[in-house]
């Protein structure tokens, strides 16, 4: 860096910034991997199906089968997070290594593509990182597919940044690029939106490199469901339902901050660049962005969709920032116009931060698990679950953010209300064989929210979730046996 850049504020800022987003994001990080509990329901289903791949148990289940506990996140989702609980055991701190250690990966990755800038853009690309991952909070440091669809993107944008000068078949990075990719899409069916970008600027050099890349993709993407743990079929039955969900412009207003920032910034800084810069490639690599960038509008926009559908953009977006500042040298507008909007950025972060760290009620997550832990210590090798009680999710539905101790505890998992939830609203009934289930008492002990009648939860549709006939099965073979302070047990009468 040049004596007249260093001098110039914006490049002061920058390295202020990047060390301020660093440490609020470590901060972050190690008091979720901390906290005895979760920031939302669905990290306790994605764990507890992959503690449950681990004792044999498969993924996905028939769309019509009694147990009603299948996502449609693909296989490498789970087995993501299953190598933290094959070396520290399940735990609450250990389901959430994996999630947490995506987003490192991100911040690391863009480190790495900064490098390709000097100090400048060191800085740089890790204050977007990092402030975009707080932005963004808490989806990338929960147990959801988004950091490490974030990773996997990183991985690809920097094996295209490598291999850029060269027009042999770059073997190592073309195979990197297509197993990332088919790794993606695996993960997410919409996830070669993300990929294109690297993918499509490591083609142009040299288009012969697409037969291994597709190769190496199809094969990633196909290997998990040669295990009898992820049934293909079973995996496909499920999308058909769920891409019956509506699209809802409601859901823009929610994520139309962060699509202004994804879309805009690039083309803010190319603009001040000069768009005359762009050569080939990187005119279709900007060109493909923005078109990807548009399009994932559709899946961010569905009911259930939201804002974090675009953090996997967000290595694409620092390197075609930081190719805006190559093209710009010494003129220093598009470093001041960098160095705002990651000012900008931080400040909205700052607010999401301090609703994060609200969020976290330490006393009584200590206190839930305590009690879960202490019932389960009561009746050893009794089948136990954890149902909802009702009738307003706003109430007591959080309970049921700690359901997966009892799986780690090796208790069964039959039933998901989020998964109940969903196909009530998509008018799917619920099978004969999981009201027969609850009539045989197939599962001995139900934890109830304390003082809430069990399963009478009215869900985000506005729909009551569990059937007449569900609740009367439920009603006719079970009593309240002993109450907590946060749940009731309710004991199967057989």
């Amino acid at each position: 860096m040049t004596a007249h850049s260093s001098r110039d504020w914006a490049s002061r800022l920058v390295f202020g910034l990047a060390v301020f987003a660093v440490v609020n994001l470590v901060a972050v990080i190690v008091a979720y991997a901390l906290y005895p509990g979760y920031l939302e329901h669905g990290e306790a289903a994605s764990s507890a199906t992959a503690f449950r791949l681990l004792r044999g148990f498969p993924a996905y289940y028939p769309f019509d089968a009694a147990e009603r506990i299948s996502n449609v996140y693909g296989p490498w989702t789970y087995l993501w997070q299953t190598w933290a609980m094959v070396l520290f055991g399940a735990s609450l701190t250990t389901s959430k290594i994996a999630g947490l250690l995506g987003s490192i990966l991100v911040v690391v990755g863009a480190w790495a593509l900064g490098r390709r800038h000097g100090r400048l853009g060191e800085a740089l690309a890790v204050a977007l990182a990092a402030g975009f991952i707080l932005f963004h909070l808490g989806f990338p440091i929960t147990i959801r597919p988004d950091s490490l669809l974030s990773a996997l993107v990183t991985v690809a944008v920097l094996a295209a940044a490598r291999a850029e000068a060269r027009s042999d078949m770059a073997w190592a990075e073309t195979l990197v690029i297509g197993i990332a990719g088919g790794i993606a899409v695996n993960v997410k069916i919409h996830a070669g939106l993300y990929m294109a970008p690297a993918a499509l600027l490591h083609l142009s050099g040299n288009w012969r490199r697409l037969f291994p890349m597709a190769a190496s993709g199809a094969l990633a993407l196909a290997a998990p469901f040669l295990s009898p743990l992820f049934p293909l079929s079973d995996y496909l039955s499920w999308f058909g339902p769920m891409s019956g969900k509506e699209n809802s412009w409601n859901g823009f207003r929610v994520l139309w901050m962060k699509f202004a920032f994804y879309l805009g910034t690039p083309l803010l800084v190319w603009g001040l660049a000069g768009f005359s810069a762009l050569r080939g490639r990187q005119r279709l690599y900007l060109a493909t962005y923005v078109g990807c960038g548009l399009l994932v509008l559709f899946p961010a926009t569905k009911v259930g969709g939201s804002h974090h559908y675009y953090l996997p953009l967000l290595p694409v977006l620092i390197d075609l920032s930081l190719r805006a500042l190559a093209v710009a040298g010494e003129r220093l507008i598009v470093r001041r116009a960098l160095a705002i909007v990651a000012v900008l950025l931080l400040f909205m972060a700052a607010q999401t931060e301090r609703r994060f760290f609200k969020t976290l009620e330490w006393k009584d997550a200590r206190e839930v698990s305590a009690e879960i832990d202490s019932v389960i210590r009561a009746n050893p090798g009794v089948p136990i679950q954890m149902g909802v009680g009702g009738p307003r999710t706003e109430e007591k539905f959080y309970l049921y953010s700690w359901r997966n101790l009892l799986v780690f505890a090796g208790g069964p998992y039959t039933l998901d209300t989020a998964i109940v939830m969903e196909m009530t609203k998509l008018g799917v009934a619920m099978p004969a064989e999981t009201i027969r289930r609850m009539a045989a008492c197939e599962t001995r002990l139900w934890l109830i929210p304390h003082g809430e009648a069990p399963f009478s939860l009215i869900g985000y549709y506005n729909q009551t979730i569990y059937n007449d006939a569900f609740r009367q099965a439920f009603a006719d073979h079970h009593r309240l046996d002993s109450s907590g302070t946060y749940f009731d047990l309710w004991r199967c009468t057989e």
